[in-house]
C-alpha cells in the first residue's frame, strides 16, 4: 500500500489504517462522503476550576442529570481540580455547525437549564467558556475493509456521544486490529477477521447511543418515573456489563482461528 499525500510526501507499508476521523479522506476515496443527519440537538461542554465549587463537585463521580429534551453531567478531572460539563440541549433550527471549537454563551448555556435543581444552576454560574456545537450523526456502514485498506474509529463508525463510547470503540479497534495481525501474521487473514468482529460490535454500541438521547429525555410522566425506579436499582456496571466486560483482542484472536479452519 502507498499513499500520497497532499504536500507531495508518501508512504507505504502492507496495510493502510484510516484513522482520519469523522471526515475522513480515505473512506470518501472508497465509498464517497456520507451525508450528516441532524440529531436535532446541540452539545455544551465547558472546563470550570474546581475551587470555585464547593468541595462535593470533586467527588470522583459521574454525575447525571436528566430533563425533559435535554441533560447534563459532570465529573472531576485533573484529580479534582477541575470539573468537566457536558449537556445536550434541542438545536436551534437550522443549527449544523459541527465543531468541537464551536464557541457558545454562557449566559445561553444557563438559559437552558434555567429551573433546574440548584446545584446545576450553582455549577453552571461558574462557567465563563463554553463549546457548543451541532450533533451530527451518520449512516452506518457494514464494511470497515477494503482490500488492505481498514477503516478505524470515527472513519468507520462515528456515533452520537450520548454513550461516551467513541473514542472507546476507536481504542477497541486498534486492540481488535493488533490482536489480529498478531495472530494470523499476514493481512488477508487478520483484516477478514477484523471487519467480522468489528461490524456488529459497533453497530450495537452506535444503537444504544441512539436509545440513550430517547432515554434521558423523556418527557415527565409514567415512563419517566419507570425510568428513574430502574436507574435508583440496578447496579451500573453490572448493567452495562456487554460494554465493559468485552474483550477486543479475545474476540479477535477467536475469528482469526475461525478465518484460519475455513481456509483450511
Amino acid at each position: 500500500m502507498t499513499v500520497t499525500f497532499a504536500n507531495g510526501a508518501s508512504a507505504g507499508g502492507d496495510v493502510l489504517v484510516a484513522a482520519d476521523g469523522i471526515l475522513s479522506a480515505v473512506r470518501q476515496r472508497l465509498i464517497g462522503r456520507l451525508p450528516a443527519r441532524d440529531s436535532g440537538l446541540c452539545a455544551w461542554r465547558a472546563l470550570v476550576p474546581g475551587d470555585r465549587l464547593p468541595e462535593h463537585f470533586a467527588s470522583p463521580v459521574q454525575t447525571l442529570w436528566l430533563g425533559p429534551g435535554r441533560h447534563l453531567v459532570h465529573y472531576p478531572v485533573s484529580g479534582g481540580r477541575t470539573i468537566n460539563v457536558v449537556a445536550f440541549t434541542p438545536a436551534a433550527p437550522g443549527e449544523t455547525v459541527e465543531s468541537w471549537s464551536a464557541e457558545g454563551e454562557p449566559e445561553d448555556f444557563r438559559a437552558e437549564f434555567a429551573g433546574w435543581d440548584g446545584m446545576v444552576g450553582q455549577l453552571l454560574d461558574t462557567v465563563t467558556q463554553v463549546r457548543r456545537w451541532s450533533v451530527l450523526d451518520r449512516t452506518p456502514i457494514s464494511r470497515y475493509v477494503h482490500d488492505r485498506v481498514i477503516l478505524l474509529g470515527d472513519a468507520a463508525h462515528p456515533m452520537l456521544p450520548l454513550f461516551a463510547q467513541g473514542a472507546g470503540q476507536a481504542i477497541e479497534d486498534a486492540a481488535a486490529l493488533s490482536a489480529s495481525l498478531e495472530q494470523a501474521g499476514e493481512p488477508a487473514t487478520a483484516l477478514a477477521a477484523y471487519n467480522q468482529v468489528r461490524v456488529p460490535r459497533t453497530a450495537q454500541v452506535q444503537e444504544a447511543s441512539h436509545d440513550r438521547a430517547q432515554v434521558n429525555h423523556l418527557p415527565d410522566g409514567p415512563q419517566q418515573k419507570a425510568r428513574d425506579q430502574a436507574f435508583a436499582t440496578e447496579d451500573p456496571l453490572r448493567h452495562s456489563d456487554w460494554l465493559y466486560s468485552y474483550g477486543a483482542q479475545a474476540e479477535a484472536r477467536r475469528a482469526v482461528q475461525a478465518e484460519l479452519l475455513r481456509a483450511h
